[in-house]
């Protein structure tokens, strides 16, 4: 005798449900988790100028002109000749 409301195919096919239920708890969790790391990015490091490298409207830059050329040639990207031409540039 088969018991209640029993399916033919119920045996056979239960591993399908069971996949299916991982599958998308695995897919929750991980969009779950991809949200809260987009938020925070967003709104608690700075905002979204902050995430993309961008200064927002108004905001002043940290270092002056000159400050940021002598760091430059400080770490060797720009030569002694490029950095005196363009600190004459900056000042005239």
């Amino acid at each position: 005798m088969r018991p209640f409301m029993y399916h033919p195919y119920a045996d056979r096919f239960f591993w399908v449900g069971a996949a299916t239920r991982v599958v998308v708890l695995v897919l929750l969790v991980v969009g779950v988790v991809m949200l809260v790391r987009y938020l925070s990015h967003r709104y608690l490091a700075g905002g979204h100028y902050h995430a993309h490298g961008t200064l927002p409207p108004g905001t002043a830059q940290t270092g002056t002109a000159v400050q940021i050329l002598e760091e430059r040639f400080a770490r060797g990207e720009i030569d002694e000749d490029e950095f005196r031409r363009r600190k004459e540039a900056l000042r005239s």
